[in-house]
């Protein structure tokens, strides 16, 4: 896998690594957490980047509201 560049160019995956990689991380929100989580346990930095890159992806080009409608976060700050 080619070094992952940063900043993200792209929301896409498909546009920011190969074809393969891209696919791969093409699961449910679930599975990606356990993904990146299995990935730092077992000190795997490429998959650790791609997952990341992954969810950074998502949060790209977002509002703070769309980010909490993705990720399901409640917005329970209270001033």
């Amino acid at each position: 896998m080619n070094e992952i560049e940063k900043p993200l160019k792209s929301s896409n995956m498909h546009e920011v690594v190969q074809e393969w990689y891209a696919n791969y991380v093409e699961v449910e929100q679930e599975t990606l957490f356990e993904l990146i989580l299995a990935a730092n346990y077992m000190d795997i930095k490429p998959l650790l980047n791609l997952t990341c890159a992954t969810v950074a992806s998502m949060i790209k080009g977002k509002t703070p509201e769309d980010i909490r409608k993705t990720f399901n976060i409640v917005n329970d700050f209270t001033p």
